[in-house]
């Protein structure tokens, strides 16, 4: 399959779960109680590890030097980070301006309010330093751009035991852990000791998509007959949107 057909086909599958991520949202902020997606959390999840398969392959290009190694980590993390910048800016002072109007505030509230989104506007939220949260949603944003910040030096210098060893070990331990803790993954602001549950759900999902980078360069996949990849791949996807749609009731509440 070319890589143009793949493209194509992640590019449908985030138009669904992106789909799926709004309805669930859009439902609870209405407080409609329904069926329809409200589970659909897990949508961020197909996102996560999507963003690790690329964040991988994207690193694969880049030659270890240990001389260069801090400078290549930050221009990579720097194009990373710029790509979202025109999009998040815009989005932050329209939701600003939006705020200010319906909260009436003076110019003295406004000053106030604008030095707490100052965790927003640089988009490091996750962290938990911020005091006010204009766009909440994009934790997801910035749990990934935290989360590729700590693993970028440490792929790109231990490539091979990262993809074969540390980032199953994460992936494992972590989503283990957040089960364990939670009985779902979908804890954004909650804290486990000094890391949050979003950063660390980030950190476990962008490593997972490592590993799936991992495995679709060894060349595994292929020697499976293609009918049977489209069953596995048609049962995967169908698992998840049923989950999304069905109250099957959380990991800690089966018998």
């Amino acid at each position: 399959m070319s890589n143009t057909a793949r493209n194509g086909k992640v590019d449908l599958f985030k138009f669904i779960f992106s789909l799926v991520v709004i309805i669930y949202h859009f439902g609870n902020a209405v407080k409609f109680d329904n069926e329809l997606f409200n589970k659909g959390y897990i949508g961020v999840e197909f996102f996560f590890i999507v963003s690790g398969f690329l964040f991988a392959r994207s690193l694969a290009k880049i030659p270890y030097n240990k001389e260069t190694l801090p400078t290549d980590s930050a221009k990579f993390m720097w194009r990373k980070y710029k790509s979202f910048l025109p999009y998040h800016f815009f989005t932050f002072v329209c939701t600003f301006i939006t705020a200010s109007i319906i909260s009436q505030w003076n110019i003295s509230n406004i000053a106030f309010e604008l030095a707490n989104s100052i965790p927003d506007f640089f988009m490091i939220q996750i962290n938990g330093v911020s005091k006010m949260s204009l766009l909440g949603h994009e934790w997801y944003i910035s749990a990934m751009l935290i989360a590729m910040f700590v693993l970028t030096p440490i792929v790109i210098k231990f490539r091979n035991i990262f993809l074969k060893y540390i980032a199953p070990a994460l992936a494992f331990f972590i989503l283990a852990l957040l089960f364990h803790s939670y009985g779902h993954l979908n804890a954004v602001g909650a804290w486990i000791g000094v890391f949050n549950s979003g950063f660390l759900r980030a950190l476990a999902e962008i490593s997972l998509g490592c590993v799936c980078f991992a495995v679709s360069e060894s060349g595994v996949v292929e020697k499976f007959p293609k009918p049977v990849l489209i069953i596995i791949e048609f049962a995967f996807y169908t698992s998840v949107i049923l989950y999304a749609n069905k109250n099957f009731g959380s990991i800690s509440e089966l018998p």
